[in-house]
């Protein structure tokens, strides 16, 4: 079974693009920064330093930071040359942006004496905030410090119709995110679309898990439409028989708040019952706050087909 969004605030904590950086790294250095994805040397092993990360950026205030990742690369020099990628993943405009990303470069070299390349990835809505740059100058004093920076908004564009891989995904997701509401119909048959695609495009069953993880997160939809969406898919789920990762994503599900889910379920599959069929007994009320999610999945799809309440709630 697949999870059932929740309406929360997105944060640091419970961002996936950490765990997406780490899954689709070389992918992504590849699809928004191809030229330095040319001198990293991809057969040597690079290696991730969030604890290192960590005690560098411990006292800095929080903002709408979904995600900061430091890598170990090697570049193709021809010696055992060594040099650190950091990553900001930010979701909105901060006053001091640059500022930050400065602070935490000579941090980062201070304690390593390695050179620091800088990537921010922005993933607001506005045209007008493209930050690169932070300066500062007094008395004939100056200091120039710039970054590489991708913004979101401004690939959706350039990546319609084109093969949807995971960075084509996560653009697409953002774009329907910025244009429609958790309530709306249009969110619920757009992320529907996109999650079905995973299931088409090729990716193995890891991939698959990361992409739903963040195509969920992002496409946040409203309780009753995340019922809708779970019975939606489970249907879709029937014709997909070569790649069977519903029990997988079910686990994803129990972690993100199955019962909060569950009532949702509840309740839309009870108020479908009640348009078709008039008000509802006591007793099949209780029978709905009973059944467990495979029993109401059920139901929402009998409720297509089936001319009676009998036919619906039958045990078999």
């Amino acid at each position: 079974m697949l999870p059932m969004a929740k309406m929360t605030l997105k944060n640091e904590q419970d961002s996936p693009w950490k765990e997406f950086l780490e899954r689709f790294f070389e992918e992504f250095m590849l699809f928004f920064f191809p030229k330095v994805h040319a001198d990293i040397d991809w057969k040597k092993k690079y290696e991730f330093l969030d604890k290192e990360l960590q005690r560098v950026v411990r006292d800095s205030k929080l903002h709408t930071r979904y995600a900061d990742k430091l890598v170990k690369v090697f570049r193709k020099s021809g010696r055992e040359q060594w040099v650190l990628v950091h990553i900001e993943v930010q979701g909105s405009r901060e006053p001091d942006f640059e500022k930050r990303m400065f602070t935490y470069h000579y941090r980062l070299f201070d304690r390593y004496q390695k050179p620091v390349a800088g990537f921010a990835v922005l993933t607001d809505g506005n045209e007008d905030w493209r930050p690169s740059r932070y300066s500062s100058e007094i008395w004939n004093t100056r200091l120039s410090f710039e970054f590489n920076l991708v913004k979101i908004l401004h690939h959706e564009k350039t990546t319609s119709g084109r093969r949807k891989g995971p960075m084509e995904l996560i653009i697409e997701a953002h774009r329907v995110a910025r244009l429609t509401r958790p309530d709306s119909a249009t969110r619920l048959q757009q992320k529907l679309a996109l999650v079905k695609s995973l299931y088409r495009g090729g990716f193995v069953k890891e991939e698959i898990l990361e992409l739903f993880r963040i195509l969920d997160w992002l496409m946040t939809l409203s309780n009753d439409l995340s019922a809708q969406f779970k019975i939606d898919f489970d249907e879709f789920e029937k014709e997909v028989t070569t790649m069977p990762y519903v029990t997988s994503v079910e686990r994803i599900s129990m972690a993100q708040g199955l019962e909060k889910g569950l009532q949702s379920l509840r309740k839309l599959v009870s108020e479908q019952l009640k348009e078709k069929f008039g008000t509802l007994k006591k007793s099949i009320k209780t029978r709905i706050q009973a059944a467990d999610e495979k029993t109401l999945t059920r139901w929402g799809k009998r409720l297509l087909s089936s001319e009676t309440l009998d036919d619906v709630l039958a045990e078999s």
